[in-house]
């Protein structure tokens, strides 16, 4: 099918695809099953053909003449947007298109990333334990994190059923320096094994969720946490002979609202996988930008014990940061504000990208009135603007500035 429809693209023989849902019951069949109308041409208009007429997501006939719902992709852009597989986006409207081309060409030259696939159950279950010892290493599921947070859910208090059906409980943020109760663990020797064939050698390695469900709040999830192999299906990815800042800068980049929004317009069911994950570019880090990263990231992922070798690569010594949520909401902020300019994107840009989040717009209202993080990232991304233009350095929101937060007390022999 991949050859296929590389055939169709490289050819121009495809002129039209218009996507249906059937929740309303336009067609007398399962309202899950979904149509998609395709329209071939010969190979003497194929040559013509430059746009594609594209409509997703369509729930009526009546979406068929709605402004905006159908509309005009350029085929030659399929060779940056998803450059390995040629898969066409499910962008809902022109502007999601124009957007999408958008940050994808203001992003270039592009920062490498691999991901790869951990343990599964059926290839690998045969070394998971359900119990661990000295020799063995506790293995992360994607339940278990969620953005720069190693210890989203934990195994530790709950039932016997729960634990079964791989069911762990959310970690207070008042425990989020410790690290969590797995379910399954595994001998150390096999871990470092199989690291070994990824190229990973370091104590610390970045994971990220494949599955992806409508209820969540977002669609790229990563997390840097302790030396483990992902239980599919949470994956790894690696920055090829990348140091920890690069893994930082990747990781900042992937957690941000932008690239949420591209890998959005990227991943058509519930899987984002390994094959998607690697079409979506991250800008190489920018020299004068690195240190405003590290300084934030660091304070962000080094909350527990097990993650001072990743703090220490980048230049952070002592005990892990205290979790506090208004810090951690500001360095956010600040990070997206930041990337939405690293992926040339305009303020218009971000007020539509934001206001594509419902959940998190209604979480926001539903706690503060209005739609804070919307309003704090166009705040800030407008006073870095302004600082770039007059050559200045932007002046952080945060006192005490980011990486210098509240920390626990760090090990014997540790600096702080």
């Amino acid at each position: 099918m991949k050859d296929f429809w590389g055939w169709l693209v490289d050819n121009r023989r495809i002129a039209q695809i218009i996507d249906f849902e059937n929740k309303l019951g336009i067609f007398p069949i399962h309202r899950s099953t979904k149509f998609a109308l395709l329209t071939f041409v010969g190979s003497d208009h194929g040559r013509a053909a430059r746009l594609l007429s594209v409509g997703m997501y369509l729930l009526t006939l009546d979406d068929l003449q709605q402004s905006g719902r159908i509309y005009s992709f350029p085929i030659e852009k399929l060779s940056i947007i998803s450059p390995s597989t040629k898969q066409l986006p499910i962008c809902r409207t022109q502007r999601d298109v124009e957007i999408l081309i958008r940050a994808i060409e203001g992003s270039q030259p592009t920062l490498a990333v691999s991901p790869w696939v951990g343990f599964t159950s059926e290839g690998s279950s045969q070394l998971w334990k359900e119990t661990g010892g000295e020799n063995t290493i506790p293995l992360y599921e994607g339940k278990m994190i969620h953005q720069f947070d190693p210890s989203f859910a934990t195994y530790d208090g709950v039932d016997t059923r729960a634990r079964h059906d791989g069911k762990p409980r959310g970690v207070d943020p008042t425990k989020k320096n410790y690290a969590p109760t797995s379910r399954f663990y595994a001998e150390k020797s096999e871990v470092i094994k199989f690291l070994a064939r990824r190229r990973v050698t370091s104590s610390w390695i970045c994971v990220y969720r494949d599955y992806v469900r409508a209820t969540d709040q977002r669609t790229a999830i990563a997390a840097t946490v302790p030396m483990t192999v992902p239980i599919q299906p949470l994956n790894g990815f690696s920055i090829p002979q990348g140091s920890a800042a690069m893994h930082a800068w990747a990781l900042a980049a992937i957690n941000s609202f932008a690239y949420d929004f591209l890998a959005r317009q990227k991943t058509p069911g519930q899987h984002f996988n390994v094959t998607i994950m690697s079409q979506i570019p991250i800008p190489e880090p920018h020299s004068d930008w690195l240190s405003f990263v590290l300084e934030r990231v660091v304070e962000l992922c080094y909350t527990i014990p097990g993650l001072a070798g990743f703090a220490s690569e980048i230049g952070v010594y002592g005990g892990p940061f205290v979790w506090n949520e208004a810090r951690r909401m500001a360095i956010r902020c600040e990070l997206d504000s930041l990337f939405f300019h690293q992926y040339a994107l305009s303020s218009d840009d971000v007020e539509y990208i934001m206001e594509s989040f419902p959940i998190i717009k209604r979480m926001d209202i539903d706690s503060y009135g209005f739609y804070r993080t919307k309003e704090t990232i166009l705040e800030i991304y407008g006073k870095m603007a302004e600082a770039v233009h007059a050559g200045l350095p932007y002046q952080t929101i945060l006192d005490p500035p980011p990486g210098h937060g509240p920390r626990h007390p760090g090990r014997v022999g540790e600096s702080t």
